[in-house]
């Protein structure tokens, strides 16, 4: 929030702070009026699609991007973790933001992969992204699943799934 502020504040811009439940993003109103916004960005959070077509504008577009399920499956398995969101699908958006109203224009999956040098790097990676490992994760708690890992490795790179998408969908006038 502040570097979206410094940017976009000297421009006129007023920066609002919103976050609704990810278990519910539905139980929270957006605190704007009707039709007040031409344009709604996410990124990676959840967010109510009848709430973001009640705030926007007629012709209004809301642009999306997501962590789709199925990251870092290899993972997963190997920790005994079921994934944190496994409905969060390209698919399934669309299908939400439709039936709120709104048109998706287009969108976008995209697969790749994240690449680790090593399993410490991947460990100072989860150490940033703990929603990916089970809460009791540790480095001692799960040291023989990460040796297996540097083993099939053979102690170099690790190469594990990374699962994106987007979407750009439009308020009808």
């Amino acid at each position: 929030m502040p570097v979206a502020r410094k940017a976009l504040e000297p421009h006129g811009i007023q920066v609002t702070d919103f976050g609704a439940p990810d278990h519910d993003p539905d139980s929270a109103p957006m605190p704007f009026p009707e039709g007040r916004f031409d344009l709604v960005l996410n990124r990676h959070e959840a967010y109510s699609p009848r709430e973001v077509a009640r705030v926007l504008a007629p012709g209004g577009v809301l642009l999306t991007q997501q962590v789709g399920s199925g990251e870092l499956p290899e993972l997963h398995a190997l920790l005994g973790a079921e994934p944190e969101e496994p409905t969060v699908t390209y698919d399934g958006f669309v299908a939400d933001a439709k039936a709120a109203g709104l048109r998706v224009v287009d969108g976008e999956e995209f697969t790749g992969a994240y690449r680790f040098v090593d399993v410490a790097a991947l460990v100072a990676y989860l150490q940033r992204v703990p929603w990916q490992v089970p809460e009791d994760f540790s480095v001692d708690g799960y040291a023989d699943a990460l040796l297996e890992l540097h083993e099939r490795s053979a102690g170099g790179e690790i190469a594990l799934t990374q699962r994106r998408f987007w979407l750009r969908a439009r308020r009808p006038a």
